[in-house]
């Protein structure tokens, strides 16, 4: 046994690319700097809860820089997404599990809602149509879809990496 601490996780160039890249891709969280979104190695783009931000940050720790867009109903895509067609992955997920997972996360949050009429976000009939209108979008910029429904965070990274060629 040795006392030497640095030995349990060497700290050589790669962990400290490691470590830019995972901070990259927090920096690029939920449509933030858009500016600087064309350095990302992989561009993640979504509707609310189809787990962009998990996936961001785990291939972040893998050492890809990730940024992740999201897509709201009443906005216009960033015009910076349009340069990184290529490098961009759509994630989308059945409604009704993104409606059952949007009012968890409502519930463990202290809202009262629900699934009922007048609860845009986690009403069923409003989730299909914001689901329909982002798969749309992604034929239109003509990018891989995956389908997260029943994937963990490392699965869908393991697509992506393997839909561009990264992994």
């Amino acid at each position: 046994a040795s006392n030497d601490v640095d030995a349990v996780h060497r700290h050589d160039s790669a962990y400290f690319e490691r470590i830019d890249a995972l901070e990259f891709s927090l920096q690029h969280d939920d449509s933030r700097r858009l500016e600087s979104v064309h350095e990302a190695d992989i561009v993640l783009v979504g509707i609310s809860r189809v787990s962009k931000t998990p996936t961001s940050a785990y291939l972040g720790w893998l050492g890809h820089r990730v940024a992740n867009i999201s897509i709201v109903p009443s906005l216009d895509l960033p015009g910076e997404l349009k340069k990184c067609r290529k490098k961009t992955v759509g994630l989308t997920m059945r409604p009704k599990m993104l409606a059952e997972i949007r009012n968890r996360r409502l519930e463990a949050n202290g809202f009262l809602g629900g699934m009922e009429e007048g609860n845009e976000y986690t009403f069923l009939r409003s989730v299909i149509t914001e689901v329909a209108q982002a798969e749309r979008i992604y034929r239109g910029l003509d990018i891989p879809v995956i389908d997260t429904s029943r994937l963990t965070i490392e699965e869908t990274a393991a697509r992506v990496l393997k839909i561009l060629a990264l992994g």
